[in-house]
């Protein structure tokens, strides 16, 4: 991530024109009982919804995000509701997780591709991961091309775990305060054969 682009992110943390989304990545609440315990991934956390959802469960929690303002704000939460989570400031272009390490991972509207294939390695056996990113379509969905998966390629990049859920579709956008389409690939997928 360029000094500008973390400039931006800290910007729109800053003035609140990126609110942070109050609940925490649907499918990963509706799984939440059912996922190994453990150590937990959030990258690129944000304003940690996810993370704090996971700290509350009972997980050891990894938080990584290139701003360190939506780390702060992060961070205000955590201490407000008294959850204890690993706040990271890294750039996620060079992130690399330990190798084997999580129980779960979760990874919401960050396209790396790269980043993508480090984080198949760092689930632990019988780990899962919780994929939500942007979908490519030829409707008129408005967004950035270049940061939207090609349809099934999500598939493709997950081939080496079972894929448990999967699912593309056009809706509308759960963030605050905002009332637009939005088209999304979402998945959940095991390192092998245990679980459900």
């Amino acid at each position: 991530m360029s000094d500008e682009e973390r400039a931006t992110w800290d910007r729109r943390y800053r003035e609140g024109g990126y609110l942070p989304r109050p609940s925490p990545f649907s499918l990963l609440e509706e799984w939440i009982d059912r996922l190994p315990r453990g150590r937990a991934l959030d990258v690129a956390c944000g304003g940690g919804r996810n993370a704090l959802f996971l700290a509350a469960h009972g997980y050891e929690v990894d938080a990584v995000d290139g701003s360190p303002e939506a780390l702060r704000l992060a961070e205000e939460q955590a201490s407000t509701h008294e959850l204890s989570v690993h706040w990271i400031e890294a750039d996620l272009d060079d992130y690399a997780p330990p190798h084997g390490d999580y129980a779960v991972i979760v990874n919401c509207f960050y396209l790396n591709r790269t980043l993508l294939g480090r984080l198949v390695d760092a689930l632990a056996d019988d780990g899962y991961i919780f994929i939500e990113q942007h979908l490519r379509t030829p409707l008129p969905i408005p967004g950035n091309r270049d940061w939207r998966m090609e349809p099934n390629e999500l598939l493709r990049t997950l081939s080496g775990l079972r894929i448990v859920s999967y699912e593309e579709a056009i809706g509308k956008d759960e963030d605050p305060g905002r009332d637009r389409d939005i088209a999304t690939v979402r998945a959940v997928a095991c390192k092998g054969s245990g679980g459900f």
